[in-house]
């Protein structure tokens, strides 16, 4: 995959291409429930002290896509596949790309697997970005550079994003548009003990984390609907705001359609009635 430019975005590896899914979990041969990573202490949470532990997580990728389809249209392909993964039922990915709109498109359907065991699901994007690159994300309508914007204490393993999260270099930027689903992960897997600063090595992934039964509040032990979710990815020239907020903000939003039947529509103020 490459920009207009022709520079190459992705760097793939094994078992993870564009927005491969990742299910990471305990190892039953060590210790399979949540004390592998987290041993809770009252006493220590009360001062903040760490009851993080180091842990080996195992993280399964794709044994085969299923199911690869195509279609398309005079103004967008879309081309969809199926995965049989660990841990899932089904899980499905449409990625459509039109002709007026540089944004990618992901859609996402998903059902897992009844397991009370402590267990994530990942979408990974590996990129060809070089080392030290930065990361951008926004927050309570404002963005924040990764590391040098956060406060002291606050955690850089995970953010939850309002709209995006980004990582760019000196030759350009690449943002993962997120409405429905906030967690992103940057540079590698990263649940386990705090991080004082995010590595930055050459070839990084960013992390889209729409699913993880690890704590005890946010989502549910066992999950046995239908999850649908709607992801984008976009490149652009620069690692800033200002290139990236506009297309966040109209992804976040799309315009909504309502058809209207009958003759007689009046409009006034900016908006329509229809008379009976």
């Amino acid at each position: 995959m490459s920009d207009a430019r022709g520079r190459a975005l992705l760097s793939t590896r094994p078992g993870i291409d564009f927005f491969a899914p990742v299910c990471e979990r305990t190892d039953a041969l060590d210790e399979p429930r949540r004390y592998a990573f987290y041993l809770r202490d009252l006493e220590k949470e009360k001062v903040d002290l760490s009851c993080w532990r180091d842990w080996n997580p195992v993280r399964d990728t794709a044994r085969q896509v299923t199911s690869l389809r195509t279609i398309e249209t005079p103004d967008r392909i879309t081309l969809t596949r199926e995965f049989d993964l660990r841990g899932t039922r089904r899980l499905v990915q449409s990625f459509t790309l039109t002709a007026a709109d540089p944004i990618i498109r992901v859609d996402v359907e998903l059902e897992l697997e009844t397991n009370q065991l402590p267990q994530a699901l990942y979408f990974a994007i590996p990129l060809s970005t070089s080392a030290g690159w930065g990361g951008l994300f926004d927050s309570a309508g404002r963005s924040i550079e990764l590391d040098a914007e956060q406060l002291p204490g606050a955690c850089r393993n995970w953010i939850t994003a309002e709209s995006f999260a980004a990582i760019g270099d000196e030759s350009g930027a690449v943002a993962l548009l997120c409405p429905d689903a906030p967690l992103v992960q940057f540079g590698d897997f990263h649940f386990g003990p705090p991080l004082d600063e995010v590595p930055r090595p050459a070839k990084p992934l960013l992390l889209a984390w729409p699913v993880n039964n690890y704590w005890d509040t946010n989502f549910p032990r066992t999950e046995t609907r239908t999850i649908r979710l709607r992801y984008g990815f976009i490149a652009v020239d620069d690692l800033d705001e200002k290139a990236i907020g506009p297309h966040a903000a109209r992804f976040a939003q799309p315009p909504f359609v309502w058809p209207v039947s009958g003759a007689n529509i009046r409009t006034s103020s900016g908006s329509f009635t229809a008379s009976r």
